[in-house]
Parts: structure tokens; sequence; C-alpha cells
């Protein structure tokens, strides 16, 4: 972004500061010390809603939330009863009503997970009562000449087996004072959310099972639909925006009938329908697997701990063992990239990957099975590409060594060009900013630029000026997108429309934010022709 101005009114110094923020301030604070003029962009909430005991009657009852800087926060708030006794591994029940006045002003727990190390907080606060959501909105009296605003609706990464949306680092006022209402959700996951079983199968009308997590996404999703004008927000124009775990369940719910008239444009943030989005565990597998995990009416009366420890063990014993999403016959009956290829879907896009999402230091040789497996027919070409007369390709400044280009390029960066070419309008973008501190854009590394927040995860180093910049250059392109379903804004760089004849896409970083084409043509094209065709996903779940 060196050379521009930036739209906090200070000239773009490209001097990297050291520090994120003193203390716990929050970026706020430090922009409206540092740039003073941020304050003159954020929404000045009714003069009849100044109070510190803001409340909003929903469905089921009224809540108390809180101000936040340019609005309102409430938090905690039930979508869906709790998944315990005989609700776990159960399709989500209603929330039941409440008496009074429910305080929303702080955080619920996460849902039950395993300590991983990256995920240590969230695994600490976890409780199985976790079917909440959490919104920020820049208004909740709403006056008959101002229409309802934008809703985005947060849905967090994790392989489906850890992470939150309930923590600071989420948090949405930042992106709120865009213009916008956001909602960040909590879903089941791992064993609770993940887990099959014939017996639970019998117990549904359906006949379905597993893929409780997803269940949760669409019940928080007909919350919104149900509740979010009380918050100043438009149930027509909600747009899903999710990472990794999150990106894939998004893009897997546009293929869903379950899902039909729920949200209306997505942005799909290092995870999709395609490569590591592709479903490779059958529902038969699940199920025998569920089987030999135990009878549900002895697990049901399990303690969360117990259990989680409990499959713990069953995995170590059995590694090729899973609890993850699979086509269980009801909410995705079919592949979902299969799907997309082969109707597409008219719903308006922004999807992208990070420059190098799993930087590896690992010979570039063991590299060679996944490739000829991945790309099939295709798989020779490939590795002409990735070991050129049999050694492995020099490392690339921007996209790594060999074994990090192929992680990469296979997990998500070719498949999110795929992913435009179903969907139609679509942004394709490359994320090339680290967090400050690191070298190299890696996986996840775009969520503080999205939200804004340090939160629990601290940086290594300060922002720097350009980097508080991009911030908002990031939130001005995912606001404007949910609002109008075009990116483009006044201040920002053009961001061409995708097209298949010269895959145009834009570069991010707080360096220079700018288009290009072409986007890894040297070996993205063998990609795409492998997986555009439908048989290639007919060994997957085998």
């Amino acid at each position: 972004m060196k050379g521009k101005t930036a739209r906090f009114g200070l000239p773009r110094s490209g001097v990297e500061l050291r520090g994120f923020e003193a203390k716990r301030l929050g970026v706020f604070s430090v922009c409206l010390l540092s740039f003073g003029s941020w304050q003159c962009a954020i929404a000045k909430p009714d003069a009849r809603e100044v109070n510190t005991r803001p409340e909003v009657h929903v469905v089921e009852g009224g809540v108390q939330g809180s101000l936040v800087e340019g609005g309102f926060a409430f938090k905690n708030l039930p979508y869906a009863a709790a998944p315990v006794g005989p609700n776990r591994w159960r399709a989500p029940q209603p929330a039941p009503a409440w008496k009074g006045i429910r305080d929303a002003r702080t955080f619920g727990p996460s849902c039950p997970q395993q300590a991983e190390g990256w995920n240590n907080t969230d695994a600490e606060r976890s409780s199985e009562d976790c079917l909440v959501l959490n919104i920020w909105a820049p208004r909740i009296v709403q006056p008959p000449d101002q229409p309802l605003v934008p809703v985005m609706v947060w849905l967090h990464g994790g392989g489906f087996s850890g992470g939150s949306a309930s923590n600071e680092f989420t948090d949405g006022t930042k992106l709120m004072r865009h213009g916008v209402v956001v909602v960040t959700i909590e879903y089941r996951l791992g064993v609770l959310g993940f887990l099959a079983h014939p017996d639970l199968a019998r117990e549904t009308t359906g006949g379905s099972t597993g893929n409780y997590g997803l269940m949760d996404m669409l019940a928080a999703f007909r919350w919104v639909q149900a509740n979010i004008a009380q918050f100043g927000g438009d149930p027509a124009n909600v747009t899903a925006f999710g990472q990794s775990a999150g990106g894939m369940a998004i893009s897997w719910l546009m293929t869903s009938q379950s899902a039909q008239g729920l949200f209306h444009r997505a942005i799909l943030q290092s995870g999709n329908a395609f490569g590591a989005g592709t479903i490779t565990y059958s529902r038969a597998q699940a199920e025998r697997a569920g089987q030999q995990f135990g009878v549900i009416s002895r697990l049901r009366k399990l303690p969360t701990k117990a259990l989680l420890k409990r499959w713990k063990d069953f995995q170590a014993k059995q590694p090729e063992v899973r609890a993850a999403p699979i086509l269980d016959g009801l909410l995705l009956r079919e592949q979902p990239a299969r799907v997309l290829l082969s109707n597409g879907r008219s719903v308006a896009i922004i999807v992208g990957s990070n420059s190098q999402e799993y930087p590896l230091n690992v010979p570039a040789e063991a590299f060679r099975p996944t490739l000829l497996k991945a790309l099939g027919d295709q798989g020779g070409k490939a590795l002409d590409y990735y070991f050129p007369q049999g050694a492995a390709r020099p490392t690339d400044p921007l996209f790594g060594n060999a074994g990090t280009q192929v992680a990469t390029d296979l997990s998500f960066r070719c498949g999110s060009i795929l992913a435009s070419h179903t969907s139609n309008p679509s942004w394709l973008y490359l994320f090339e900013q680290p967090r400050p501190g690191a070298s190299v854009a890696a996986h996840s590394h775009e969520l503080l630029y999205v939200f804004g927040n340090e939160g629990e995860w601290k940086l290594a180093q300060p922002m720097s000026p350009d980097e508080f910049a991009l911030v908002d250059q990031v939130q001005s392109y995912w606001s404007n997108f949910a609002r109008t379903g075009d990116p483009n804004g006044p201040d920002l760089p053009p961001w061409p429309l995708y097209s298949r004849t010269d895959d145009p896409y834009l570069a991010i970083s707080a360096e220079h934010t700018t288009a290009r084409t072409n986007l890894r043509s040297e070996i993205c094209p063998l990609y795409i022709a492998h997986w555009s065709e439908a048989a290639s996903y007919d060994a997957l779940l085998k």
C-alpha cells in the first residue's frame, strides 16, 4: 500500500513498527490515538440508544447487551436448546423461552474440544451447553427513514474439531463499524458434532446420522432469519463468511436444499468444497466406527470430559477413524464439489487463499505420491512442474519451497480457482500479508485483518501504520460485498470480477493491494483439468 493515501488520512510509510498494541487497549484505541480521523468513520448510535443497558426482545425473551465503540454487542444468545442428555447427538432443538431479561454482556463457552496447543484457551472454557451466537449491531433502534443493514454471519475454522467464535480475536466490533451487523456462532465439534451411528439414524424420521455440527449452523441461520431485524439487520441480505472448516461448510451448504434462502452471499477464506474441502469419509465408515466406539444409550450418560478422553483413546488405536462431516443422505446427499460443478450456483462469492497456507520443512520428495494420487491423469505433468529435471523446484519468495507449494496448491489455492468457476459472480484473492512478526502469510493469518483484533493470540510485534490501514481496507472490501454483492468501493484498489479467460485476482498486502492475472497458471490448470471431471470424485469415498 506504499505510495497511496490511507483511508485514515495519513501517507503510507511502509515502516515496520514494533509491538502490536500497548497491553490490551484494542486496535480501535491505538488507531484513534495514531490516526485520529478514524473516529469520523464510526457510525454514531441513535440518541435514543445511548444508554448503558441496551435491550432487545427476541423470540425467546428479552436480552440486555452492552455498548461498544460505534454500536452495541449482545453475546451468548441461545439459538437452540443445550445439546445435553437426550439431546446429545440429536438435531438442534428450539431454544427455550425465558422470563425477564437475559444478561448478554459476556461471551459464553466454546463447544467441547480436545486441547491441541493452538486451541488450549477454547478447550479450557468449553461446555456442552454451547449452542449460542454473538451479535454486534451499529444501531438497535431503527429510524423509519433508515433501511435495515446487511448481516454477516461468521463460521469459525478449526478442522471441525476445535476453535470458537466466542473470543476477543473474532470480536465483531471493528467490522461492524463498516455498517454491517456481525454474527458469530458456536457449533458442535469433534465426536459431539459428527459421531455417526446406526442407532442414531434410527432415532430420526429421515434416517440421517452425523453432521450435527452442520445442523447447528443451519439452526443458527434460521434464528438469524427470525430475529436479526430486531438488531437492525436485514434478513433478506445475509452473507455467510468463514475460514478453513467454516469456509468449507458454507460451500457445502450452498448445495443443500436445507440451507436455501438462509444466506445470500458467501466469503470463503482458505476453505471451499474443493481441495481439502472434498468429503472423503463415507457414512458407512463413520457408522462402523460409531458402533465400535460404543452403545449410544451408555455414551449419552458419560460426562463430557470422559467422553472426549474415550474418543481420544479410541482414535489412538485406530488412526484412520474420524469424527468428520459425511454425506449423510439428508443434509448432504452428494459430494458438494460435484454438485457445484454440475449445477453451479448464482450466488456471489469471494474466495481465496493465503500465499503459504502450510509452510513445510520436509523433503519435497515426500510429496511425489501425494501428487500422483491427488491429480490422477495430470499427476505426471505435475511432477514435471514441481520436480523439473528430477530435482525439487527452488524456493519461491512468495510461494515458498516445493513442499509448501504442493501443500497450498492442493489444499486451497487451486480449489479456490475452481470454486470461482462454479459461482456467478465471483471475486478471487490471494492474501500475501503475514501476521506482524511472521515472515509469510500462513493459514489463518488473514483473520487479524478481517476482524482487526489481537485477542488471545498475541502478536510477535506491533502492527505498523500500513498494517492498520490494511485492516480498514480488507473490512471495506468484505462489508461492501455484504452490502451490494461487489467488494469494490471508493478509495479501494479495483478488484476485477473473476473470469476464466485469465484468472484475474486481487493480491492483498500492506505493501501493495493490486489486481493481477493468471494465478498459478503453471500448475493450477492441471488441478482444474482433473477435478473438473465428475468421474474424479467417484473413488473418494471408497
